[in-house]
């Protein structure tokens, strides 16, 4: 998953590792404002959809 939150204008990059139907959390900060869903699958280039604001 690609962020930005409302404290920084840079993008971050949220990894979940652990596989289908976990869940992953990063440190409190700013309320999050755009999030672009991404899909890696092994030996493909990663499929993101677009950035929703």
């Amino acid at each position: 998953m690609n962020y930005k939150r409302e404290t920084s204008t840079e993008l971050y990059t949220l990894w979940n590792k652990s596989g289908n139907g976990t869940t992953i959390t990063s440190a409190s900060a700013g309320a999050i404002y755009v999030i672009q869903a991404c899909v890696s699958i092994d030996g493909w280039p990663d499929s993101c959809d677009s950035k929703r604001e």
